[in-house]
C-alpha cells in the first residue's frame, strides 16, 4: 500500500499528530493508500513554509511572459506524466480511465490557456484621470492562500484556482 505524507517546503513530512487514514478504492473497496491526516499544527507549518517561500521567491519580479513560460513548463511536466497521473486519478475518484485522462488533459489545456494570458495586463481603465494620465484598476496577488477542492473532479477544481494564481 502506498503511503502519502504531507508535502511541506519541498519535503515529505508525516503528520505532526500522527493521524492517518486508509484510502479505499471507491470502485472495489481495496486499500489504495495510507494518507496523512493534518491538524491545525500541520496547517500552521504549511502556511509558514508557503509564506517563507513566497517572500523569498522571485515570482513577483518575473514578467508576465516569464510566468507564462513557467506555467507552460508545468503543463509540459503533467503532459509527460499523463498516463500515470490519469491512473492515479481514476483510482482516487473511482472513475473510468478515459474520464480521468480527459480530466488531466483538460488541466493541461487550462494551464496552457492561463500561460497564454500571463503576458497581458488586464484591468479596468478609468478614463477620467486627465489628459496626462491613465487610471487602471488591477487585481493584485494576495500571497499565500488555502485552496479547498472537492473529492469529485478535484483536478479540474484545483486547476481552475491554481492556473491563474
Amino acid at each position: 500500500m502506498t503511503r502519502h505524507d504531507h508535502w511541506v517546503a519541498g519535503v515529505s513530512k508525516a503528520p505532526l499528530g500522527g493521524a492517518r487514514m486508509t484510502r479505499l478504492s471507491p470502485s472495489d473497496g481495496r486499500e489504495l493508500a495510507s494518507v496523512a491526516m493534518g491538524d491545525a499544527a500541520d496547517v500552521d507549518l504549511a502556511v509558514h513554509a508557503a509564506r517563507s517561500a513566497f517572500d523569498s521567491s522571485q515570482w513577483h519580479n518575473l514578467t508576465g511572459l516569464q510566468r507564462g513560460a513557467a506555467i507552460n513548463r508545468l503543463a509540459d511536466i503533467i503532459e509527460v506524466r499523463l498516463d500515470k497521473i490519469s491512473r492515479v486519478e481514476a483510482e482516487e475518484g473511482g472513475k473510468p480511465i478515459t474520464a480521468a485522462r480527459s480530466e488531466i488533459q483538460y488541466a493541461i489545456d487550462v494551464f496552457r490557456y492561463a500561460a497564454s494570458l500571463a503576458g497581458n495586463i488586464s484591468g479596468r481603465l478609468i478614463a477620467d484621470t486627465g489628459p496626462d494620465g491613465m487610471g487602471l484598476v488591477l487585481h493584485q496577488p494576495r500571497g499565500v492562500v488555502g485552496l479547498i477542492v472537492p473529492w469529485n473532479y478535484a483536478v479540474t477544481c484545483l486547476v481552475h484556482k491554481l492556473a491563474y494564481a
